[in-house]
């Protein structure tokens, strides 16, 4: 049933929910993407626009994504001066369906917070993921590992 909703063009979006998280703070703060605050698994999640953008770096370096939260608000603002800007919290994202907020269809995090900024009008969060800074092939070949391809 919930598979045949979302593959339906004429019904919403799937709903992103954010959930940061640090050992300063009592209570994780947790926003969704929308107009709305939503309750999901007995959590509510505060309504706020945030987009994901890749965060500046330098050659070499690995690549670190960032989320921007654009409306700066009351509980905004409170999470990053009681988190001491944040740094060296994680942050976790799930959908879910809005027609089945208790159902989570996916799960990406705990990521790791690198960086905080703060402006008068938006938050800038930079995280990396656990992997993002492993190598993408487990195994090369070269003489010393494969030396049966190299005689």
């Amino acid at each position: 049933m919930l598979a045949d909703q979302l593959l339906r063009s004429d019904l919403p979006q799937p709903l992103m929910l954010a959930e940061f998280n640090h050992s300063a703070l009592a209570a994780p703060l947790r926003l969704v993407r929308d107009n709305a605050d939503v309750t999901s698994v007995g959590n509510t999640y505060k309504a706020v626009y945030f987009g994901f953008q890749r965060a500046p770096s330098r050659p070499g370096e690995v690549a670190k994504v960032q989320v921007v939260l654009a409306r700066l608000n009351e509980s905004l603002a409170a999470w990053f001066n009681a988190s001491a800007g944040g740094r060296g919290g994680t942050v976790t994202f799930r959908q879910i369906a809005r027609a089945a907020p208790d159902v989570v269809l996916e799960t990406l995090g705990p990521l790791d917070v690198l960086d905080v900024a703060m402006t008068a009008q938006a938050i800038q969060v930079v995280f990396r993921g656990p992997n993002l800074d492993q190598p993408a092939v487990l195994m090369r070949h070269s003489p010393a590992n494969s030396p049966g391809l190299y005689a």
